[in-house]
């Protein structure tokens, strides 16, 4: 059975997530699930158990889908395309857009998605640190930034995401959990003086699109993921602003 999720279901589906993806901590599974629930709307394919999982977070113009994931013992039984299908099925957006695994991968194209970049996550741990200024809560100009880079609104779900909000001359960034979130900005010096900043208030890792890999190698940054951004419905060119991601979930 396919059935909506609901706040009650999270710590089961991160525990879903958590042992597809091979984590060890379930914790910020268990957050962004949580937000993914309260901004749009997750369903679970369920037997007794929670079997898999999956989101989808609509915007304006972009409908984000993540937190696709089936218990490792039960993959391969057309249980995450079912759910997939669904979710495509239950909200009709312009472009829909995701980061897939490379398992994940060839169901997506099967759906009609189609390849834009990689998504990379890096261990920042041979980053060296320096100051940067933090600020409470994001301000206008990187709402503003942000919607730029990522083609859409998405501040209702920026403004609640209880990060800490780092802030450069001309970007900013969100650390949350030793995620470093998004960092837009309008140049290199500014997202090495976030990228910098959030490694000395305790960043571990960083997601990033593969067309920033050589910066982000420069400053010591090490690829350890690999995933696919992919979309259907109308494409949009890789932003030129853009040098770390919300996160697999949400964009």
């Amino acid at each position: 059975m396919i059935r909506r999720a609901t706040l009650e279901n999270v710590l089961r589906m991160a525990e879903v997530f958590s042992k597809a993806m091979g984590l060890k901590d379930a914790e910020g599974a268990t957050e962004a699930f949580r937000t993914a629930i309260r901004f749009g709307m997750c369903l679970v394919a369920e037997d007794g158990e929670i079997m898999g999982t999956a989101c989808l977070t609509p915007y304006t113009k972009v409908a984000w889908v993540g937190g696709v994931a089936v218990r490792p013992e039960l993959q391969g039984r057309g249980i995450g395309r079912a759910l997939v299908i669904r979710l495509l099925n239950l909200v009709r957006f312009p472009t829909v857009r995701l980061d897939a695994t490379e398992v994940g991968k060839h169901l997506y194209r099967k759906l009609g998605f189609s390849e834009e970049y990689r998504t990379v996550t890096y261990d920042l741990s041979w980053v060296h640190p320096t100051h940067v200024e933090t600020v409470e809560g994001l301000e206008d100009w990187m709402l503003e930034l942000d919607k730029e880079a990522f083609g859409d609104d998405r501040s209702a779900l920026l403004e609640t995401s209880g990060g800490i909000a780092l802030k450069a001359e001309r970007g900013f960034g969100v650390l949350s959990r030793g995620l470093l979130g998004q960092v837009v900005a309008e140049d290199e010096g500014s997202a090495e003086a976030v990228i910098r900043g959030a490694v000395a208030l305790g960043a571990r890792y960083l997601v990033a699109p593969s067309y920033r890999s050589g910066f982000l190698e420069s400053i010591g940054a090490r690829e350890v993921y690999r995933c696919t951004r992919m979309s259907l419905g109308r494409h949009r060119e890789a932003s030129g602003l853009l040098y770390g991601i919300y996160g697999y979930m949400f964009g």
